[in-house]
């Protein structure tokens, strides 16, 4: 089975092309970048409007099976750093199309759940878009504006401090399970109900906190959900390595607190 990236300019929509594809030629979206694969016979069937409008055109240099091609979500390149040797088809970053047998990919995909994610790619696929829709502009409600300027800089800049402070907070470290009391100091000040979830990291143990405050409206049943990961880690270096993660959640967990 023959492969070809085509990469389509942003301003044009990929929907038209995808469903010119023949019946005898799948497809994935990526982005702005079009996979169509399938059988050589039905090779001289990529429909005209994709050659003619697409920015690049490459095709992958060997044969491959149609059952061989996977998705993988991974964090960071997790993946990529564990299992350098898998063949990449297609690389966006976090997404990747790799090439493995079906005892391959359960292997692997079972060895750090955490890590990455892997499933079969599935035919005629969106695996993602460019970019979402604009969002129309609504009018302000007052409700919101006043709890939005409820934020302080002040709060919200020293639990970040406080957090980018410990050396790491590898999700199975001692720093973390600090951090993690903490967080949960912080939220039963607030009036939150708490409690833990213990949870495995590559065989070692770890936790989430849950924290939740039962609303007061009569009759209504929203449920509204914030989250972020507390946890860091130092891609290059390891578990042992310093990861104060700032950005990476320590923004989003201080963001939680405020909110």
């Amino acid at each position: 089975m023959r492969l070809a990236t085509y990469a389509m300019p942003q301003s044009t929509r990929a929907e038209p092309f995808r469903s010119a594809v023949s019946p005898g030629l799948f497809w994935a979206q990526f982005g702005d970048t079009i996979l169509l694969y399938g059988d050589e016979t039905w090779w001289e069937e990529v429909p005209e409007d994709v050659r003619r409008h697409s920015r690049e055109r490459r095709e992958h240099p060997t044969s491959v099976k149609k059952e061989h091609l996977h998705l993988v979500v991974q964090n960071g390149r997790l993946f990529q750093q564990e299992h350098p040797h898998v063949p990449v088809i297609l690389d966006r970053g976090r997404i990747l199309l790799v090439e493995l047998d079906a005892d391959q990919a359960h292997q692997l995909a079972e060895k750090s759940p955490t890590c990455y994610g892997m499933l079969p790619l599935p035919e005629k696929q969106v695996v993602f878009e460019v970019s979402a829709p604009a969002l129309a502009r609504t009018a302000r409600v007052n409700e919101i504006e006043n709890l939005v300027s409820k934020v302080a800089r002040s709060s919200l800049e020293a639990n970040l401090t406080h957090l980018a402070a410990f050396p790491t907070r590898y999700s199975t470290s001692t720093h973390y399970a600090t951090a993690a009391t903490w967080a949960q100091n912080q939220l039963q000040a607030l009036h939150y109900t708490t409690r833990l979830q213990t949870i495995m990291v590559n065989g070692s143990r770890s936790r989430n906190i849950i924290a939740d405050k039962k609303g007061d409206a009569a009759g209504r049943h929203e449920v509204v959900l914030i989250t972020a990961h507390l946890d860091s880690i130092n891609l290059q270096g390891g578990p042992t390595a310093p990861a104060p993660g700032a950005d990476d959640n320590g923004s989003g967990s201080a963001g939680l607190l405020e909110i």
